[in-house]
């Protein structure tokens, strides 16, 4: 005889189904101009079309993307849609990805300059293709580099979503591993030659590292921060990375996803 608490769980989970796929579809038509074409392969569960968004970029994405969970931090929760105010033009988009904050930032003002690095060279290409797609190639530079603690060499591990690809070994990238470049944060914030600027970290657990090696003269250079925290990646990292901010000047909120992730956000008071 079937358990009733199997009718009971599979019932919750068809209607958390839906409820997830109408806030899909709905945020596809909010944003994307193809909203039609992309809700139709995503419900066939097949290769999505690069999203045009109404704002008049394109986000192209390969097969190791995930296009509609930046969809959704990116731009509908604008998870680091603060940054770049009137002092701060120059941002440092730290693990970039295939480019969705490094464009929704220089389309949203066509002042602002980006420095985006992203270490997988899989990755990386689909970014510098954003880049020059979008005709942003003479505000935004592509860096194929990891920024972690020091210049060198690390193994970054591939995870299912790009993503999650970390310099961190963990269940979540244990995939293959491959060798890429790094930088530490006072070489890639001397590269951008600016005096102040902001910087965006979603590094996938090596943001605790990279603010405890930076210098105090760098940090006084940035005005504003947000990163991705992961106390699951390196134990109490969200706690770690607020004191270094703390301890530097920043006027500093979190905003947790759970108990183990969230969005640290790092401001001086001085920002007009």
């Amino acid at each position: 005889m079937a358990d009733p608490s199997d009718h009971g769980r599979t019932f919750r989970h068809g209607v958390a189904a839906k409820f997830w796929a109408a806030r899909v579809l709905w945020r596809l038509f909010c944003y994307l101009r193809n909203w039609r074409e992309v809700w139709t392969a995503y419900r066939a569960s097949e290769k999505l079309p690069a999203l045009h968004f109404r704002r008049g970029f394109q986000l192209h994405h390969g097969l190791g993307d995930d296009p509609i969970m930046l969809l959704h931090t990116v731009f509908a929760k604008s998870e680091y849609g603060g940054l770049v105010r009137r002092r701060s033009r120059f941002l440092v988009d730290i693990g970039a990805n295939i480019g969705a904050v490094t464009l929704d930032h220089v389309w949203r003002d066509d002042e602002v300059r980006v420095d985006a690095y992203e270490p997988d060279p899989v990755t990386c290409a689909t970014l510098q293709n954003n880049v020059l797609q979008n005709g942003v190639g003479s505000r935004v530079r592509v860096f194929r580099e990891a920024v972690t603690g020091q210049d060198g060499l690390v193994l970054l591990w591939k995870g299912a979503s790009s993503v999650l690809s970390s310099t961190i070994r963990r269940p979540a990238s244990d995939g293959p591993s491959i060798p890429v470049a790094t930088i530490s944060l006072d070489r890639a914030v001397a590269r951008t030659g600016a005096d102040r600027l902001a910087v965006k970290v979603d590094a996938e657990g090596a943001e605790v590292e990279m603010l405890e090696c930076t210098s105090d003269e760098t940090l006084a250079k940035i005005d504003e921060l947000v990163l991705e925290y992961h106390d699951s990646i390196v134990p109490d990292g969200g706690a770690r990375c607020l004191a270094v901010l703390v301890k530097a000047g920043f006027r500093c909120r979190r905003k947790p996803f759970n108990s183990h992730q969230g969005i640290l956000i790092a401001r001086r008071d001085t920002i007009p």
